[in-house]
């Protein structure tokens, strides 16, 4: 509100349910969510997609390809938590 920029949570949706991805190898959270978002409107968007943790990047790779399949101009993401290996 600060920046007077709007939340649009119109566009993105989710067309598929998925497994959770906490116990899921890098590999197999890509093929998860792969294909499992879609994008309407977005025709010149300049997007930034907000998500809790940072894991992989899985999910926000899978709806950032969908707003740019949709025609999105940029796709931007910030994060809350980075997942880190110890």
């Amino acid at each position: 509100r600060r920046l007077g920029l709007g939340v649009r949570a119109d566009i993105l949706r989710r067309t598929r349910a998925t497994r959770t991805q906490t116990a899921l190898t890098p590999d197999e959270r890509r093929a998860n969510v792969a294909g499992a978002f879609a994008a309407g409107r977005a025709r010149g968007l300049r997007a930034v997609l907000v998500d809790d943790v940072f894991t992989t990047g899985a999910t926000l790779l899978a709806a950032a390809d969908a707003l740019t399949a949709a025609g999105a101009e940029t796709v931007e993401a910030v994060t809350f938590g980075r997942a880190v290996s110890l």
